[in-house]
């Protein structure tokens, strides 16, 4: 016979799989033999599954059948809550806590305040506090619930409420701990305030406690938050003499001083030392090295460590092509700008906004505007072409209308890519449509459409002389019925932007 854990497993994965009535079924017969101990195993099998939702639901389901589970059962299910940083069924839990008077004890209110900490609800986390200061029941704080209260002032980086509610905690009688000094200078930290930090270390000390792996790097990271290399660098030997072995997080702290002190070659340095002392390399220690060296414009560099990322097993993510894009936008090197794009999106990764953003900056910064553009057509245009020619074409969509928004007009050149992409990935009517409105609202501040596009006699020189013509819009290209290749300006081949060559022609259709 399963197990009652393994039954509660196979509710859960049912409920999952939409199969309600099955995982109904289920339910209400186990739990109609097992009562509350089966309950418990339900919300610990949503606990481990990370799906909190499914566990209020059985709890639900229990309480209709005329059973009240009790506070141990309840406990179980905000801890599920805080796993799943699911802040809405915690509080509809806590809410029928109340309604029923139940009553609470000290884990209800630590986890529920954990909850609102791992969810960066501060003020709902306070208010949890004020409840528990005046529980009509004698329910006690104690340094778990002011840490994990502080964990909440840490989430939303206020340095004040943190150092408030210590003081409350030792008005209360109730002394600190290595975890809650750890937790305050945690907050100092993650304010890159390097000074409040130290500050809490020194009094840490002062009450015989002795600082740990954890303390020294939250203040190494607190260094790095401010790109101060020698004070990282001071309680990294610190810690050392202190005889704590340094990990993982402490070179990545050191990885990100040398990022936000501008020296890639610091940087380097200590991700070279994480591997001396025979620790793995991770994807967010070498995002960071990828960031530095972005900041300096080494685009050789940045293929470098992309090998060396790929050769170790690491794979890379959006953060990662962004990186080797702002590099390369700095390096000026607009070809390789359009190559990683095009790489990104092919990997299934997205460029988003901050991406296009950086592109635009880099451009303006180092003047590397292609002739005839302004640094935001090219950027919207490469990440639209990039999206065009790898079959995103609702991603196609999107883009055209962030480029609308931001008022940047299309370029002829960029409509021919667009259309010629729609035409060789055979793209479903509705998808072409909404692409082709799209473009005939692009390049307009408030979207709207212009019947007929604007050409400058300027414009009809050059196209005169076979070359370029920037166009607000696409000529009548509105119409569903419409074929886009057939209303498109045919622009001559090597005329292109940089980055931005044309497609391979289509395939002939079969007459």
């Amino acid at each position: 016979m399963a197990s009652m854990a393994a039954v509660a497993k196979r509710v859960i994965a049912l409920y999952k799989s939409g199969k309600v009535a099955m995982a109904d079924e289920l339910f209400m017969r186990y739990f109609g033999k097992q009562g509350t101990p089966f309950l418990r195993c339900v919300v610990q099998a949503c606990k481990d599954s990370g799906d909190a939702a499914e566990g209020w639901s059985c709890i639900r389901k229990a309480i209709e059948m005329g059973v009240k589970p009790d506070i141990t059962t309840f406990n179980m299910l905000l801890a599920a809550c805080a796993k799943a940083r699911d802040l809405k069924v915690a509080q509809e839990v806590w809410n029928e806590l109340s309604l029923n008077k139940i009553a609470v004890n000290a884990i209800t209110y630590n986890t529920m305040i954990n909850v609102c900490a791992r969810g960066a609800d501060l003020p709902r986390a306070e208010q949890i506090m004020h409840q528990m200061l005046q529980d009509p029941n004698g329910v006690k704080a104690s340094s778990v619930t002011f840490t994990a209260l502080m964990n909440a002032c840490a989430k939303t980086g206020q340095v004040s409420k943190a150092e408030y509610w210590f003081s409350q905690m030792t008005t209360l009688g109730i002394a600190a701990d290595e975890v809650t000094y750890n937790c305050i200078i945690d907050v100092c930290a993650k304010s890159s305030n390097t000074e409040k930090a130290e500050k809490w270390m020194a009094k840490m000390i002062s009450d015989g406690l002795r600082p740990d792996i954890k303390t020294y790097n939250s203040l190494i990271n607190a260094a790095a938050k401010s790109g101060n290399m020698e004070s990282a660098e001071k309680w990294f030997f610190e810690m050392q003499r202190a005889g704590c072995t340094p990990d993982v997080v402490t070179f990545g702290a050191m990885i990100h001083a040398g990022t936000n002190s501008h020296s890639s070659e610091k940087a380097i340095y200590w991700l070279e030392q994480q591997v001396k002392h025979g620790l793995m390399l991770n994807l967010r220690c070498l995002n960071t090295m990828l960031h530095a060296v972005a900041s300096e414009g080494d685009a050789a560099s940045l293929q470098h460590w992309y090998d060396f990322m790929r050769s170790v097993d690491i794979e890379p993510n959006a953060i990662t092509y962004s990186c080797i894009v702002h590099g390369c936008a700095r390096a000026g090197q607009l070809d390789k700008v359009v190559e990683w794009l095009r790489h990104m999106v092919r990997d299934g990764h997205d460029p988003d906004l901050i991406t296009c953003r950086t592109i635009i900056s880099a451009i303006k910064e180092n003047k590397a505007i292609p002739d005839g553009l302004s640094a935001s057509q090219w950027a919207y245009g490469a990440i639209i072409s990039a999206y065009a020619h790898g079959g995103k074409f609702p991603q196609v969509t999107d883009w055209l209308q962030e480029m609308a928004n931001d008022g940047a007009e299309l370029s002829s050149s960029l409509i021919q890519d667009v259309a010629d992409a729609c035409i060789s990935g055979n793209v479903p009517q509705a998808v072409a449509t909404a692409i082709q409105q799209a473009v005939a609202n692009g390049g307009h501040r408030n979207n709207k459409s212009r019947a007929k596009a604007q050409v400058t006699a300027r414009g009809r020189n050059r196209a005169a002389q076979g070359k370029e013509v920037f166009v607000s819009v696409a000529p009548n290209w509105t119409q569903a019925d419409q074929v886009p290749q057939q209303q498109m300006p045919c622009l001559p081949a090597g005329n292109q932007p940089p980055g931005l060559a044309p497609p391979p022609p289509p395939q002939q259709q079969q007459q």
